[in-house]
């Protein structure tokens, strides 16, 4: 009988576009010991020999094989020929031969010598099961692909968001296989640097592959490469499991229903579904590939949460004064195609934040639509130099402060403005067009997510002359008034403001030092005193800081004039030299009289004659 064994060093395990040494034996018991072993006299030149397949077999282009020792070939049919098919030179029972197959396949070997040259009875015989010849490895193309190898690379999609990709069944080549294993260098699951692989896009397609019965599939799966403290991440499809590729045609399996759901770049790996390649068994898994950078993914879109305005004084309602500083607090958040926080948004992957994207501001008041967007602070009008980011497995509470300015005259008051951010990072990614809830520009069209409403008016700090007998206590004017739109009010909304004593100049200094409350009258003192006041500013209640001077006495009569500094507070500034411009950096000295009387009551009109 024939007997077929591999000398290969990869054994059994056949791979396609690879050529596989083997040998083949005329055995022959021994009449006396009952042993089997190559006859030594066989030695016919020429045999039979045919291809039996397997069931499973996808019925592939036959495979090429070549005699050793004579240069001579076949392709060896499905059937017993009818002469000799294969010139083969048996030297002392043993010829040696290789096996190269094109194609993927299930099948043994069958060799026949029915010449009777050597025995009266025909020799016949062959491998002692099927060979599998399996895939070299699967060549993985992702359809407009940057493959972006850290965070600085290009954008390829949303993560969440469908891609294609084709998978290739693909035969050997040796300047893929330098340790000439059967398996493509740089593809091992083990491998973790997807810049080693070996280049598998300029092998030649199996065709037959997906032929076989029942057909044989690919799982593809993947492992996160950047970030490389992410986590939470998957591949997943959005229809019955497209990670199962099944469709092959002419070797070539697509699938375009695949996503990954997080921020990052990605690793693809291929390998067949069962484990188990037309019963090749482990062998199987040397096939298993890698594709390479995939990515970079990026968020679809941010959302906010937890949103608020900060208005400047929240005593009785909500409102700032136009100048004065207030704050927007929001938490962003990157989410992807499906909705999902993409917690690997993250490190080098944020694109929001410092110098990298871009948040506007955006206002308009409700009842009289009026446009403020353009009038929000120059300096703020970027708010990533004006915003603190902190994020955190995708999310960043954001707290940004900015103030929206005084216009050349006093208008307002503005009762419902209402505030928006509009967010892109330096990718490009933003709101959602059904985020975006806030029409500053009053055109019908939505441009910004409301943050929230509050509040705007135009204020000023007043400070009254007052004159008075000496023999009682001096109340004073010393007033946060706003303008109502025709004239101005006191702010009996207002039991914010302060205005630090150092601000406050009595004749003697700076009221931050006690003593200078202190003025001297005659042969007495009178001092000032407020409603409420710490050791470092004068709080106002209801627009009114409760100023007072305490009565000197009966004879000690006269004058002083008290400043205020308001460097500080632009926002209370007003056109007290009528110059035109509203930005007075103090208010007029007010003076203030001890020693001048008010008259009876029923006098209507008095009037000093001098002669």
């Amino acid at each position: 009988a024939f007997v077929v064994t591999a000398i290969d060093n990869l054994g059994n395990d056949i791979v396609a576009g690879r050529a596989h040494d083997f040998r083949v034996a005329m055995f022959r018991q021994d009449p006396l010991s009952g042993a089997c072993s190559p006859s030594g006299n066989y030695s016919a030149s020429a045999v039979k020999v045919w291809l039996r397949r397997a069931v499973s077999d996808p019925g592939a282009a036959a495979p090429v094989l070549r005699s050793t020792a004579a240069t001579s070939s076949v392709s060896p049919g499905n059937a017993l020929p009818a002469g000799n098919n294969f010139s083969l030179p048996f030297i002392n029972g043993v010829a040696d031969f290789s096996l190269e197959a094109s194609d993927v396949g299930r099948y043994s070997l069958q060799f026949h010598d029915d010449s009777l040259s050597f025995s009266e009875q025909v020799i016949s015989g062959g491998s002692a099961s099927f060979f599998t010849v399996r895939p070299f490895g699967f060549s993985l193309g992702v359809t407009a692909n940057p493959a972006a190898e850290d965070a600085n690379g290009g954008v390829f999609i949303a993560a969440g968001s469908d891609f294609s990709l084709t998978v290739t069944a693909v035969a050997w080549q040796a300047a893929d296989d330098s340790d000439d294993n059967g398996a493509p260098d740089g593809h091992a699951p083990t491998n973790s640097d997807p810049g080693d692989n070996a280049n598998l896009s300029d092998n030649m397609p199996l065709a037959s592959f997906g032929l076989e019965t029942p057909a044989e599939t690919v799982t593809l799966s993947h492992r996160l490469v950047a970030p490389a403290t992410g986590t939470g991440s998957f591949l997943s499809s959005t229809v019955v499991d497209a990670r199962v590729v099944t469709n092959f045609t002419n070797g070539v399996g697509t699938t375009s229903a695949v996503y990954f759901d997080e921020v990052g770049i990605i690793e693809l790996q291929a390998a067949v579904s069962d484990g188990d390649y037309l019963g090749a068994g482990g062998f199987s898994l040397l096939s298993a590939s890698q594709s390479g950078y995939v990515g970079r993914f990026i968020p679809a879109r941010f959302s906010l949460n937890n949103n608020r305005v900060d208005a400047a004084c929240s005593s009785v309602i909500a409102y700032s004064y136009l100048g004065e500083n207030f704050a927007l607090a929001y938490q962003l958040e990157a989410l992807n195609s499906l909705d999902a926080i993409v917690s690997n948004y993250q490190g080098a992957f944020v694109k929001l934040g410092g110098s990298r994207g871009a948040i506007s501001a955006g206002a308009r008041d409700a009842a009289s639509a009026v446009d403020l967007s353009a009038r929000i602070d120059s300096a703020a009008a970027n708010l990533l130099a004006a915003s603190t980011f902190n994020w955190n497995s995708g999310t960043a509470q954001i707290n940004t402060t900015l103030h929206v300015n005084r216009a050349s005259a006093p208008d307002g008051p503005f009762q419902a403005v209402d505030f928006g951010v509009l967010v892109s990072d330096s990718d490009g990614v933003s709101f959602a067009a059904a985020d975006l809830t806030l029409d500053v520009d009053n055109n019908g069209s939505n441009d910004f997510a409301l943050i929230g409403s509050s509040g705007l008016r135009f204020g000023r700090l007043r400070l009254g002359d007052a004159f008075g007998p000496e023999t009682h206590n001096l109340p004073v004017n010393f007033l946060v008034e706003y303008w109502d739109g025709r004239l101005w009010r006191r702010h009996l909304d207002d039991s914010c403001t302060s205005i630090v004593r150092s601000a406050i100049s009595y004749p003697s200094g700076t009221i931050d030092n006690p003593a200078n409350l202190n003025i001297a009258l005659g042969s007495a003192t009178t001092s000032g005193s407020y409603a409420a006041a710490s050791a470092s500013d004068i709080q106002f209640i209801d627009g009114d800081a409760g100023q007072f001077f305490s009565a000197p006495g009966a004879g000690n009569t006269g004058s002083f004039a008290v400043d205020i500094d308001l460097n500080l507070y632009p926002w209370l500034r007003y056109d007290w030299d009528n110059n035109g411009s509203y930005n007075d950096s103090a208010l007029p000295s007010a003076r203030f009289n001890f020693g001048s009387y008010r008259g009876h009551d029923r006098i209507i009109y008095w009037q000093e004659v001098l002669h």
